[in-house]
């Protein structure tokens, strides 16, 4: 911590008044949304970031403020002069009828991840998927979210993991390891030659294999090639420590490391294609692939076996899992998904309803601690399955979570949190995740902090987030960052004075508070229900006159000594500390995110509202949609993003 830092934390404890909170009666605001998701022509390429608050307060704003909040915290009535009732909410069936949306606005569907090529689980962390474009998903419990994006834009085809490492291998002879939260370039020496299948022994121990026969062996931080006797691709290979290391491929061709050399059984006819290769536990393995192939190896020989596919010719095979020898999957073109008991191979039922005729093209699953399988399927186009109920059923790939808050970064990196931990990136047109290492909700982001439920708070430092001590359960609503401190705000009434170690409570008051900043001037603002807005200029927040009673969402700064405040029935304030001055409204709005910079200053909410602030009167912008948007953010220059539920993640750059 910083002399500087130490010297405002010590003012600001020794400055601190507790107060008892004052009995706060508010209602519950319940709000029931229907999101339509509408395309606008503004589609992501691919998933990844983090990002800076234009309005930083000069780094001599002290935190040590003697707090004063029993008598801001009059209690919200229940009903007021603006009271109004949750707007009802009409899907648009047609939306050819929404307005054209604005110049310069993008809505980026998180969900169109894109074609996945292969699939792999770890039994004790998760399921992975890759595709095209450098695509990597993790499932994460809730989502299929985007890995920290991959240094390459190439087409990856197979992806296998073990003792800490996941590598990915494709096209171009793109090999990459992730470990420890980074991606490492293994820079295979076959660099011309596309790389279709990976087994992991260790870190160091790893083997790849690819076209024209190739297969290399990374051992000791070097790359060998080993000769395997053969010019034709190979397609799939299988590494375990006590089950020796397997490739398959064109030829109907499977391959066994024996020593030093490799065996070639020919297992299927001169035409097929082996795609995959798995083993069980007890060394029973299987094969498929072109045309339904598939084959078993009892542990003595292998021999083919019949699918029961009713297709005639039958359908392509890509990738076979089981959970043990006696529950083994294989997935493959026109929807096709097998499962083989102790006996024989029958084909699942696929419910869908949308990809029941889907080119799968991976499948993986886990067993979880409570005993059940997880289990699921993809493939082209994003189409994904999951087993439930022993029936397939659709599945959404990428991000499906409410976002709650967003930050743009000094670099150009852009930061989103959300619900379960959540941490979206974006930079460059890609999207990725950062491990928050919580599974609550994290509500707000600001500089390097991040507010969510429960006390959570989180700090990043050398690459990774760190849980900062809070000593409290309170659900804080939403921090404001000051160089290497911040304000925060719960949703108790709490005041927290917030640094990269610890936090200190720095009042209390009865009523809830949404949303907090710092003016240009220095002044600290904090709002929240039944239209609060408290002013802090150095002695003690005082309560200002905002003639509404509508709770208050959102703060940013406007001016040297004003802000701008949003809340409920589309209530718009401009704020001093002498009083605010409404500037919109509109019954039926409700609005959750004010953000950006001077030139370009937002406001949005409910069902796809979003108001230009600066340049004169609010001006409301066409978005074409119904999404809800939750926070809005800008740096120095470039556009304006927008976050909210259902992954809603959108740009305006007039």
């Amino acid at each position: 911590m910083s002399v500087q830092t130490m010297a405002r934390n010590a003012t600001l404890v020794d400055r601190i008044e507790m107060v008892e909170p004052r009995r706060l009666v508010s209602r519950l605001l319940v709000i029931v949304m229907v999101l339509v998701a509408c395309g606008t022509g503004g589609n992501a390429s691919r998933p990844d970031g983090l990002v800076a608050d234009t309005y930083e307060a000069s780094p001599d704003v002290r935190l040590d403020v003697s707090l004063d909040l029993a008598d801001a915290a009059d209690a919200r009535p229940e009903t007021g002069v603006d009271a109004a009732p949750d707007p009802s909410f009409e899907v648009v069936e047609d939306v050819t009828e929404l307005p054209e949306p604005t110049k310069g606005f993008s809505l980026f569907d998180l969900t169109a991840v894109g074609s996945i090529r292969s699939m792999w689980a770890s039994q004790d962390d998760s399921v992975w998927a890759v595709g095209d474009k450098g695509l990597v998903l993790r499932y994460d419990g809730y989502d299929f979210v985007p890995v920290a994006p991959v240094p390459t834009l190439e087409n990856l085809y197979g992806v296998a993991g073990a003792a800490g490492t996941v590598v990915v291998v494709g096209a171009k002879g793109t090999a990459m390891a992730w470990r420890d939260g980074r991606w490492t370039d293994l820079a295979p020496p076959a660099a011309a030659a596309d790389l279709y299948g990976v087994g992991v022994l260790g870190q160091d121990d790893i083997y790849v294999a690819g076209q024209g026969g190739l297969i290399l062996h990374l051992s000791g931080g070097q790359w060998e090639q080993t000769e395997t006797g053969i010019d034709f691709d190979l397609y799939a290979i299988w590494a375990s420590p006590t089950g020796g290391v397997f490739a398959a491929g064109d030829g109907g061709s499977v391959l066994e490391l024996k020593g030093s050399s490799w065996v070639r059984q020919q297992v299927g006819t001169p035409v097929t294609r082996f795609r995959s290769i798995w083993r069980a536990s007890d060394g029973t393995m299987f094969a498929v692939g072109s045309y339904g192939a598939v084959a078993i190896y009892n542990k003595l020989v292998w021999k083919l076996e019949v699918t029961n596919d009713p297709s005639e010719p039958p359908r392509d095979l890509y990738q076979v899992f089981g959970f043990g020898p006696d529950e083994v999957f294989a997935v493959g073109s026109g929807g096709i998904v097998l499962r083989r008991d102790a006996k024989k191979w029958g084909v699942q039922t696929v419910a869908g309803p949308y990809n029941v005729t889907a080119d799968l093209r991976g499948i993986a699953g886990r067993l979880l601690p409570d005993g059940k399988r997880q289990l699921f399927a993809a493939g082209l186009g994003g189409a994904a399955l999951e087993l439930l109920d022993k029936k397939w059923v659709d599945r959404t790939l990428g991000v499906t979570r409410k976002l709650f808050g967003v930050h743009c970064r000094g670099d150009g990196e852009v930061v989103a949190v959300g619900e379960h931990g959540l941490v979206l990136t974006y930079k460059g047109g890609r999207f990725g995740t950062i491990t928050s290492g919580t599974d609550a909700n994290l509500n707000a982001v600001s500089g390097d902090f991040v507010v969510g439920d429960h006390g959570t708070l989180l700090f990043w430092s050398a690459g990774s987030f760190v849980v900062v001590p809070t000593s409290t359960e309170e659900d804080l609503s939403d921090v404001w960052a000051e160089g290497d401190s911040a304000w925060a705000v719960g949703r108790a009434g709490t005041v927290f004075g917030a640094f990269s170690d610890h936090a200190v409570q720095a009042g209390f008051g009865s009523a809830r508070l949404e949303a907090v900043c710092t003016t240009r001037g220095g002044a600290v603002v904090a709002a929240g229900a039944g239209g609060r807005v408290l002013w802090n200029i150095g002695q003690g927040f005082q309560p200002v006159a905002t003639g509404t009673t509508s709770d208050l969402w959102d703060l940013m700064p406007a001016s040297d000594d004003e802000v701008f405040a949003v809340g409920d029935n589309g209530v718009v304030l401009r704020c001093k500390s002498a009083g605010c001055q409404r500037i919109f409204d509109e019954p039926t709005t409700f609005l959750y995110g004010v953000g950006g910079r001077p030139d370009l200053t937002l406001a949005a909410g409910w069902a796809g509202v979003v108001l230009r602030l600066d340049g004169g009167e609010p001006k409301r912008l066409e978005t074409g949609c119904f999404s809800v948007f939750r926070a809005v953010a800008a740096g120095d220059k470039g556009p304006a993003y927008l976050v909210g539920d259902s992954g809603t993640f959108a740009s305006y750059e007039p």
